[in-house]
């Protein structure tokens, strides 16, 4: 009896750790390039001069293995570009394009998914920003279409671009059998060059689509059911 319960408390205390979130920030801007791993569900970087970016806060925050109340969020603090330089008479240049991927794996939920995203404050000549996300059914790190240089096999989810503050939702319904990986990327352009030219920040979602609830379920299939009685009723009388 005694080795029986010490065996259900080793399972309870080591099955949790198979599903450790480990999510992981990509992050690029021309040739420059880094890698930051996180650790229990959330990673964060921060860099005052990133190949003339400022980026205060990349944040991100993983469910994995569910998608309640979302799979991943990646959100962006005041992403800036700054002054960059070039030649004898330091002439000032355009930030090359910020790319921030999130990605993380072992996610077991099955239900469609929503991607969301939203500008939540912008300042100077900002260019588009775009949020790609994809579902990675190899259940590999930053396991994407390609499109974006990054592995291949994924599958796309719909694209959001946005020029000012607000925010914008779509669903795919994806099927999907786990352990499958999610994706995050965020574009922001550099369009401007000169100090503090242009400022970003925003939040990205994977979610899931929700369920109906079996009330709600039970409720609509009594409604057909009253209309089709009501049609045969109307048959027989014609």
């Amino acid at each position: 009896m005694k080795k029986l319960l010490l065996g259900i408390w080793l399972a309870l205390a080591v099955g949790p750790l198979a599903f450790a979130s480990v999510p992981t920030l990509f992050i690029s801007s021309g040739a420059t390039t880094h890698t930051e791993t996180g650790a229990a569900g959330t990673v964060v970087y921060t860099n005052g001069n990133f190949n003339g970016w400022e980026i205060d806060l990349a944040f991100g925050d993983s469910k994995s293995p569910g998608l309640d109340p979302f799979g991943l969020q990646l959100q962006a603090t005041t992403i800036e570009c700054k002054s960059r330089t070039t030649g004898a008479h330091s002439v000032p240049v355009e930030c090359a394009d910020l790319r921030i991927w999130l990605s993380d794996t072992d996610f077991a939920q099955q239900p469609g998914f929503i991607v969301g995203y939203s500008l939540t404050s912008v300042s100077g000549s900002i260019g588009p920003t775009t949020m790609k996300s994809w579902v990675g059914p190899g259940n590999t790190l930053f396991e994407s279409d390609g499109s974006d240089g990054r592995p291949s096999g994924g599958t796309a989810l719909p694209t959001i671009t946005l020029t000012a503050t607000g925010g914008h939702n779509d669903t795919l319904p994806v099927s999907v059998s786990p352990p499958y990986a999610l994706t995050i990327e965020t574009l922001f352009t550099g369009s401007c060059a000169g100090v503090n030219c242009a400022s970003y920040g925003s939040t990205a979602t994977i979610s899931a689509i929700p369920v109906p609830e079996p009330a709600s379920v039970a409720l609509f299939g009594t409604v057909l059911g009253l209309c089709a009685t009501r049609l045969l009723r109307r048959r027989k009388r014609a």
